[in-house]
């Protein structure tokens, strides 16, 4: 069973340079048993699945949009949330 305490939001506000900046999730990585698999979020909210080990034309999968899993992003399988990537919105 995956094990996770990573917290995820769909936005973060960061105070840089006496300013505060907005950043938008845009990837989450998994680990599991010595492997490594991603989710990645692009523009519109669509989240898109990375399996390296899969067979080539299952390696990347449409995986749902932030709209229907926001709150589904801690794990992916038996896998648990590991790293969590953020850009400047």
């Amino acid at each position: 069973m995956a094990r996770f305490a990573l917290t995820l939001n769909e936005t973060i506000i960061v105070s840089v340079n006496q300013g505060m900046k907005k950043y938008k999730l845009k990837g989450v990585i998994y680990y599991n048993a010595a492997h490594f698999t991603c989710r990645y979020i692009v523009k519109r909210g669509m989240i898109w699945f990375h399996d390296g080990l899969a067979p080539q034309s299952q390696k990347l999968t449409r995986d749902g949009s932030m709209l229907s899993m926001s709150s589904n992003l801690h794990t992916r399988g038996s896998m648990g949330a590991s790293l969590a990537i953020y850009m400047l919105a």
